[in-house]
């Protein structure tokens, strides 16, 4: 959530890395996860009314990863802060950054949970309206989104999820966890999918 918070190891900042990028004859790009949150992020501990909550006042969890500090939690995009801040990111990021283009991944959070009196299916429409606005005519690479929901709204969208080192993650495949990394899923849902390009 923290997307513009600059780690030391990067002390002259993304626009001179991006500038780099550029004098050698490439196109920069820049992955992020708009629609989430990690639990020791800056903004869920500034700003816990951001986060998605269930009637009884818990978190929406968008899913979890060992990689990361466990658990990460959904955005309410309802919230005029939360977009307020989004478009703030946005901004930063392709125009005084100068990133050519945008890997958004687990965008599936803007609909994990239907609230405000809305489905699924109009959180995740509306969301990806806005991220195409917010873009404009630079590139979006969609990862972890409803197909459907994608169309004509990204220049391009991974249609499987993520590869793995291991064919198959055993303990999240025990549990039938959907959204698992596994090589055989990414696969098997790619070669389903190829139609879709």
């Amino acid at each position: 959530g923290d997307w513009l918070s600059i780690k030391p190891s990067f002390p002259r900042g993304m626009k001179a890395l991006v500038d780099e990028i550029h004098a050698a004859g490439y196109k920069a790009g820049l992955w992020l996860a708009p629609f989430i949150c990690e639990s020791k992020s800056s903004l869920f501990h500034n700003h816990p009314d951001w986060v998605l909550r269930y009637p009884d006042g818990s978190p929406v969890i968008a899913g979890y990863s060992e990689n990361w500090n466990g658990d990460f939690y959904a955005l309410n995009l309802q919230h005029p802060d939360v977009r307020a801040y989004l478009e703030e990111v946005f901004h930063t990021v392709l125009n005084e950054w100068g990133f050519d283009m945008v890997k958004l991944d687990f965008l599936y959070a803007a609909s994990i949970y239907p609230h405000s009196g809305r489905t699924r299916a109009a959180h995740m429409s509306e969301a990806m309206s806005w991220l195409r606005c917010l873009v404009g005519e630079k590139a979006i690479l969609g990862c972890g989104v409803p197909i459907s929901s994608a169309l004509g709204k990204v220049d391009y969208c991974r249609i499987g999820c993520d590869v793995g080192l291991d064919w198959e993650d055993i303990r999240p495949a025990r549990i039938h966890f959907r959204e698992r990394i596994s090589t055989i899923k990414a696969i098997t849902t790619t070669i389903g999918r190829y139609p879709l390009h």
